[in-house]
């Protein structure tokens, strides 16, 4: 969903308050860049509870799968994160009244946007798909 900002006349609104958009959107996705990283740690400690206890060897196969997408998650939320200092870093800078910085600003903005919402979406579907497996295939 995009949003753009508008004045009454119909003109998109530029400098500061495109600057603190950017701030709070950043500021958003270092808490959900967070979260992820802390229910993959979650899912990983299970996944290694579950391996110091007999269970059926027939299922490793899955659960590897399981802990190599936590792996993946982990390296692009790495990657999110870099993106988002770099976005940071543009943020605080004193000459961001150059229409060129807000251009760049802009552009890393909906990068950002989209490939955080890839994440949360692809990480929503492989816990919720971790967590059904488990209660399906692992006994009490």
């Amino acid at each position: 969903m995009k949003t753009n900002f508008l004045h009454s006349k119909g003109e998109k609104i530029q400098g500061p308050y495109v600057i603190i958009q950017a701030q709070h959107e950043s500021d958003g996705w270092k808490r959900s860049m967070t979260f992820i990283l802390d229910e993959n740690v979650y899912i990983k400690n299970r996944i290694s509870e579950l391996l110091k206890y007999d269970f059926d060897p027939s299922l490793l196969e899955e659960i590897e799968t399981f802990q190599k997408n936590a792996i993946k998650m982990d390296d692009l939320v790495r990657i999110l994160r870099n993106e988002i200092a770099e976005l940071d870093k543009l943020l605080i800078r004193e000459v961001w009244e150059d229409g060129l910085i807000l251009k760049e600003i802009i552009k890393k903005v909906r990068n950002i946007r989209n490939n955080a919402e890839y994440a949360e979406t692809v990480f929503t579907k492989q816990r919720l798909t971790f967590n059904t497996y488990m209660s399906e295939n692992i006994e009490s």
